[in-house]
């Protein structure tokens, strides 16, 4: 199991970022954002790559969930977004949540 985490965005705090083959990778922080965005990718015996998501769909956080949601798609395998605990999805954040459906992810738990 890999995981993602947004950064709090303290400029001393590196923090782990979804490299897209579900290993983490030092990424670098911007100061004074406070939403953020916990993945972690959980491979399931049946091949699914579940991505379990926390925190906020926003601003940049679109962007790296659209890279770690092509990765896992452009090497074939099913991908499942579990949204439980996503307490925020911005305009941007939903409509990527109905791209990634319409390309057959599966989206679980999204109230």
């Amino acid at each position: 199991m890999a995981t993602t985490v947004a950064p709090d965005h303290s400029p001393a705090n590196p923090t782990f970022v979804c490299n897209g083959l579900g290993q983490p990778a030092i990424g670098t922080l911007r100061a004074f954002t406070v939403r953020m965005l916990r993945i972690i990718t959980v491979e399931m015996e049946s091949g699914t790559k579940a991505l379990q998501l926390s925190g906020s769909i926003s601003d940049e956080w679109v962007q790296e969930l659209r890279e770690c949601c092509e990765t896992w798609l452009a090497a074939g395998n099913v991908v499942t977004l579990d949204l439980k605990d996503v307490q925020y999805a911005d305009h941007a954040g939903l409509a990527l949540i109905s791209q990634l459906r319409s390309r057959n992810v599966i989206v679980v738990r999204w109230t």
